[in-house]
């Protein structure tokens, strides 16, 4: 454990900002080191949580040259850096699991999204839906992964009400 904290004593957390699509580790890095006028050797990125991105530096000037400048703001991306620390984050932190879910039996007038929260309750985070799903190109089942601390929290069956709209009949 000494050894790992001696090398990330080295390392900056990077946060993205605004509402920009997340680049990946390997286009936020080649920015870096564009902007920076850096080399592979100066400074590589991994995927990191909570933050975006964990930014490892071969040489305290390349890394004191990043965080001097409080991060990077280009077209691309907006990227806020501060330094690594053990003590940054609470000490014991939720894992979450990543599951793939189907549901069988949404109404054709009721496949939404909306649906979806309805059912699941506050069981779990929708992540992505499947294209198939979105483009209802296959309505057998709607197809989309979540994130859940719990996947036995996520109901088995549940019950979907759907509100028939006023079709302007009155009874007398």
């Amino acid at each position: 454990m000494e050894r790992l904290e001696a090398e990330l004593s080295m390392a900056l957390l990077g946060s993205l900002g605004g509402d920009g699509p997340k680049l990946s580790v390997h286009d936020a890095g080649d920015a870096i080191r564009a902007h920076f006028c850096l080399s592979h050797s100066d400074v590589s990125l991994v995927a990191y949580h909570p933050e975006d991105y964990l930014l490892l530096f071969g040489n305290d000037q390349a890394r004191s040259l990043v965080l001097n400048a409080g991060g990077l703001q280009t077209e691309q991306m907006l990227l806020f850096v501060k330094p690594w620390s053990r003590h940054e984050g609470p000490i014991s932190r939720t894992m979450f699991s990543k599951v793939e879910v189907q549901m069988v039996g949404i109404p054709g007038h009721a496949w939404e999204m909306r649906s979806a929260d309805v059912l699941l309750q506050d069981s779990c985070w929708i992540d992505e839906v499947d294209f198939a799903t979105i483009s209802r190109s296959d309505m057998s089942c709607f197809r989309f992964s979540a994130w859940t601390p719990d996947p036995a929290r996520i109901p088995l069956a549940n019950t979907l009400a759907v509100t028939e709209p006023d079709d302007g009949l009155q009874l007398r």
